[in-house]
Parts: C-alpha cells; structure tokens; sequence
C-alpha cells in the first residue's frame, strides 16, 4: 500500500490548538476498548482496512479511522491499522494539539513497525513524525534538546528506511524536509531532486524556500 505522505510545512503546528473532543468510533483503537466478544477475522480486518485506505486517500480522515477501527476490531496484529492510526495522527497534528497528535503518530507508526519490521515505507514515515515533532519543539528555544533528539532519531530511522525501500518517494521527499528543518540545505535540494525523479510532487512553494536558502 503506497502512500504519499504530505508534507507538513508551515506555521499550523507552531500554534497550541485545543484537544478536540471525538467519538469514540474516531479515536485509535475505540480509545483503548476492544470487545472481548468479536473473534478475530482476517478475512473481515484486510477489508475493513482497504476501506480505510480508500477514505484516506480521498482525504475523509475520520471515515477512514472509522474503517482502521473496525480492522483493528477484527484483527489487532495487522500492522496497517496501526499505519492508518499513525498518519491520521499526524494529519491532526494541523488541527489540534500539535504535540499530542505527533506523539500518538509515532506510538501507532512504532507499533506498525514492530510487527512488520522489513517494511521501509512505515519506517519512513515514522522518520517523518519525528522529523516534524522535532520541528514543532525548534520553534520554542528553551526545548531545544527536545527538538535534537528527535531530529537525531529521525535521521537513523531514514537512512534504515532508505536502504529497505530507496526507490519510494515519500522518503526522499520527506528526508529533505527533515535535511531543510536541520540547516542542511545541500542535501535538502539533493534528496528533493532524487524524490523529482522517482515521480514525487513537492509544493512550489517549498522547492521555492529552499532555493532561496542556497542562494
């Protein structure tokens, strides 16, 4: 399951936004409640899950952790709902509490990764996560060591994901944004041409800032 993750850029995570109260049939997991009763289904969790992946592509992120959920329901090893739960999370990072969505992102993308380890695409973008709460923590001086380390731990997790799946563009894409947000504009511009020829589409507006810091 491919998917291009977006790229977070700007000043919508510099901002507290308030916790947003949900249903809990939007929640990761139903909040933590699993019916003791429902008998596990791979059968049914792999359709709900494509479900979920067709409502996240469409952009409909609360109708796609609806579907996660029910996968989840149905089957609580299958490492795409927890793919799904982390980049919902991450998608709410926009909107509601930057830190704690971002937070949540790597929990869930870190559970995907435990259960399906070779997979390079989850590792990228959990790299990515981190790269953007790392981010988030720069922007307020008296944490900066907060904002190292995970800027440290994205930068091992992308070159791990790069040598497992080198030819999908999100992680070069995304690791030039991790390389822009650290100060290396060189090998920003590097791995945004790398990402152009593997069919990636950045935002004008961020291949723009970076030429303007190479200038």
């Amino acid at each position: 399951m491919k998917k291009l993750a977006a790229l977070m850029i700007g000043a919508c995570l510099l901002g507290q936004f308030a916790w947003a109260e949900r249903p809990m049939n939007e929640l990761p997991m139903y909040g933590g409640q699993h019916d003791p009763k429902v008998e596990r289904n791979v059968g049914f969790s792999r359709d709900a899950t494509q479900r979920g992946w067709q409502a996240y592509y469409q952009g409909n992120f609360d109708t796609a952790i609806k579907r996660f959920n029910q996968g989840w329901m149905f089957d609580r090893e299958n490492p795409e709902v927890y793919w799904g739960f982390g980049l919902i999370m991450g998608q709410r990072a926009s909107q509601e509490d930057p830190e704690l969505s971002l937070k949540e992102s790597i929990r869930f993308l870190e559970m995907a990764s435990v259960r399906t380890p070779e997979d390079g695409r989850i590792i990228g973008d959990l790299a990515f996560s981190h790269t953007i709460l790392g981010h988030y923590y720069q922007s307020y001086g008296e944490i900066d060591k907060k904002a190292q380390g995970h800027f440290e731990t994205a930068g091992e997790l992308f070159s791990k994901a790069y040598t497992q799946a080198p030819t999908y563009p999100p992680i070069t894409a995304n690791w030039s944004v991790f390389y822009f947000y650290t100060g290396d504009y060189k090998k920003a511009k590097a791995r945004a041409d790398e990402a152009i020829r593997l069919g990636y589409r950045f935002s004008p507006g961020y291949l723009k800032e970076l030429e303007s810091h190479l200038k």
